[in-house]
């Protein structure tokens, strides 16, 4: 597996577990971590109404900045499917992106917040 597809694999389940801390930027649909001192933002370009809906993998963008230096954009380097894990990277990156702007926006404790608002039915 290309080290390119490894990092979104990991970033997509430290993302999920918690370890990966995402925050909002200034640009629309854009969220950023820091790791080791590199700053990586993921964005999508796919809007429907105003909001960001699940975009295609092609509307997203992996950036990796050092010293305020970009150092690499992604894709194209996103294979369709990986031949030795049977793994979709493009639908993983996608995933990432979903996930971190879920973390973002809290979605999961707004959720609670309203579930817990209507109580048991």
């Amino acid at each position: 597996m290309r080290k390119e597809n490894q990092l979104i694999r990991k970033m997509l389940l430290g993302t999920k577990s918690g370890v990966v801390a995402w925050e909002n930027t200034v640009l629309e649909a854009t969220f950023q971590t820091v790791i080791g001192g590199i700053v990586i933002r993921i964005s999508s370009d796919f809007k429907v109404n105003g909001v960001t809906d699940p975009p295609q993998a092609s509307e997203v963008k992996l950036y990796l900045y050092k010293d305020e230096d970009i150092i690499a954009i992604w894709p194209p380097f996103v294979e369709e499917r990986s031949s030795d894990t049977g793994c979709e990277p493009a639908l993983e990156l996608v995933e990432l992106f979903c996930e971190a702007r879920r973390k973002v926006f809290r979605v999961d404790q707004v959720l609670d917040e309203l579930l817990a608002a209507l109580g048991p039915q």
